[in-house]
């Protein structure tokens, strides 16, 4: 099944292969990528290799990270979406966009319409935000949508900020 969302200003859509190359510019950049556990792709491999995964979980679950694709000018600017990270069992919503689409409320436009895609239409019970505590910017955008700091852990050897959002019947 390939879900697509909507929004004012974007579009989601599951990923293709073919998405390796304009997700270059997100994946490939390091400072972008600082505060992801793996870091940046060194090489165009490890891009290929990240989109493969993308395609396998949505394949394997039915949802995953979207791309996400700026309406006006139809270029892909990035990825938002749920997944499963290992080591959790609830559903992480993440993102990530090139630089050239940061400051204009793009993060949360795409966040809040994965939120409620899986709160509403999945009926997920609870979505999490897994993030670096220096990662300033990515807290902002969870408060944003309305997620509450849940707990503080130590994940994949790295300290971590979980904040949530549940389903409220």
């Amino acid at each position: 099944m390939s879900v697509v969302l909507k929004t004012d200003r974007l579009h989601l859509r599951p990923p293709t292969y073919a998405d390796a190359v304009p997700l270059r510019s997100c994946f490939g950049d390091q400072q972008l990528m600082q505060f992801w556990l793996n870091g940046y792709d060194a090489t165009f491999a490890a891009t290929q290799a990240r989109a493969e995964g993308m395609i396998t979980h949505w394949q394997k679950h039915g949802f995953g990270d979207w791309v996400v694709v700026e309406e006006s000018t139809q270029q892909v600017i990035g990825i938002c979406g749920l997944h499963f990270i290992e080591k959790m069992t609830e559903v992480n919503l993440g993102y990530v966009l090139q630089r050239s689409s940061h400051k204009r409320g793009y993060a949360i436009e795409a966040s809040r319409a994965a939120l409620e895609y899986g709160l509403n239409t999945m009926g997920l019970g609870r979505i999490v935000a897994v993030i670096d505590p220096a990662n300033t910017a990515s807290r902002r955008v969870a408060e944003r949508l309305e997620m509450t700091q849940w707990k503080e852990t130590t994940w994949m050897g790295q300290t971590r900020v979980i904040y949530s959002r549940q389903l409220i019947i």
